[in-house]
């Protein structure tokens, strides 16, 4: 009877929640589907999930993606202008900072026509946009080409020895005077290979105005002096017309004029070809499948002869670029190998960089690395840090700068030779740099064996 009545109590409906609750089941769950287990095993931490949910609505996924979009692309927005700011501030004012520069002056003469060189030198310093003239009458003319090629100055010019009394001979004597060479009166040494670019803006124009002054002293001296002589030679009239000039020698000259584009399409092309192939080579390593289930020997076993031989063919590529285009300027064998060796260390930093950057830093992030990256090493190299602010001296520890000075000094055939400082910079960005690579590889190795995370 009790059994009966037991019957017709669970057949009739529940009423509230609370004989909900005293009829419910308390034993452990079973699975129904989804992601928890298998289907009928028990399912432990309470009743069952049901079945998995949909994606979110698109408006959801519309207005997470445009919030998403609108932060990175303000972080992006950021870091283009400051790069535009870092790269316009390094050449802000650099024309009132021209006097950091420093050109070598000597009067061997010890006439008027050494006198007239160090008035217009005078004239002239303590101009910020000219460069500061430093005397030097202890050196010899041997000594002052040497101080122009060690790269301590950035040019020299000298009044020849006996240049006056040279003159007053030719005045005197007709035969004097028709052997008389007015461009052995100055000499002016220069280096056009060490940072052409400024040489060609600040440098080489200084002389000429140093030149023009002096010449129109010199004249102004010795038309005074010829007035009231007698009758003269045509040969003695026309040195009176053109008593004093100059021979220019340039003792490291890099004269082609795609030359423009050593520090600035060749570093761009060294950092974005190495960018894009180790894009490329993601990619194809990701779709057929070597970053799954690998390790970090069989990684570097398929990794670094690719390394070697893609660096080697881009620095080959950069290096040949000036060959090809010398307009009649020539570089020695040994030179060019020095020259490719350089770029093979440049590239490789810039390989290792790429391959850390690409491995430890989220994709969205990467443009906003690369873009600057090759933006500020352009502009360590562009124009001398003597000419920049104070704070871009930072551009002393870019591998840019290291490699584009080792470069001026291969260029140069041994100018403004410090390689002492420069190659262990390059030997430090080298070591640092593929041990970052080696250990993104360790990182890629101990990614690829774990499991893939789960789909919420």
């Amino acid at each position: 009877m009790a059994s009966n009545e037991s019957d017709t109590k669970l057949n009739e409906p529940l009423d509230s929640v609370a004989e909900l609750a005293a009829n419910y089941n308390s034993s452990p769950n079973v699975q129904l589907s989804g992601r928890d287990g298998v289907e009928g095993k028990p399912c432990p931490g309470g009743p069952p999930r049901g079945p998995p949910r949909g994606p979110p609505p698109p408006e959801v996924l519309a207005r997470k993606g445009m919030l998403a979009l609108a932060r990175n692309g303000a972080i992006l927005f950021c870091v283009i202008w400051a790069t535009g700011c870092w790269i316009y501030g390094s050449n802000d004012g650099a024309q009132y900072r021209v006097n950091r520069l420093k050109v070598l002056v000597n009067d061997f003469d010890g006439g008027a026509f050494g006198q007239a060189l160090l008035t217009a030198v005078d004239s002239l310093n303590g101009n910020p946009t000219y460069p500061t003239f430093e005397q030097a009458s202890a050196l010899t003319a041997q000594d002052m080409s040497a101080e122009v090629f060690s790269g301590k100055y950035w040019a020299s010019i000298s009044a020849n020895a006996g240049a006056t009394s040279a003159f007053q001979n030719a005045l005197n004597s007709t035969s004097a005077a028709a052997a008389y060479n007015s461009s052995a009166v100055y000499s002016v040494h220069v280096a056009s290979a060490r940072y052409f670019t400024s040489y060609q803006s600040y440098i080489y124009p200084a002389v000429l105005q140093v030149m023009g002054s002096a010449q129109q002293l010199a004249s102004n001296q010795t038309v005074s002096a010829a007035i009231g002589m007698p009758s003269l030679s045509d040969a003695r009239t026309g040195i009176i017309a053109h008593p004093v000039n100059y021979s220019l020698v340039d003792i490291a000259p890099l004269s082609f004029q795609a030359r423009v584009f050593l520090n600035t399409f060749g570093i761009v092309v060294s950092h974005l070809s190495q960018f894009f192939f180790n894009m490329i080579l993601n990619g194809i390593f990701l779709g057929v499948g070597i970053y799954r289930n690998t390790t970090f020997r069989s990684l570097i076993k398929r990794k670094y002869p690719v390394k070697v031989l893609w660096t080697l063919a881009t620095s080959l590529t950069i290096t040949s670029f000036p060959i090809i285009f010398d307009e009649g300027w020539s570089l020695p064998a040994n030179s060019f190998f020095a020259l490719w060796a350089t770029e093979w260390v440049y590239a490789w930093i810039n390989f290792n960089t790429v391959g850390v950057v690409l491995v430890f830093l989220p994709l969205p992030f990467v443009p906003m690395f690369i873009f600057p990256w090759i933006v500020t090493s352009i502009t360590a190299s562009l124009i001398p840090i003597e000419l920049s602010n104070v704070f871009y001296r930072i551009s002393y520890a870019y591998p840019s700068h290291a490699y584009w000075n080792t470069v001026i000094t291969v260029y140069g055939r041994g100018i403004a030779n410090v390689l002492h400082i420069y190659l262990p910079i390059l030997a430090a960005w080298l070591v640092v740099t593929e041990v970052g690579w080696l250990l993104g590889d360790l990182t890629l190795a101990k990614r690829s064996t774990r499991p893939p995370p789960e789909r919420r």
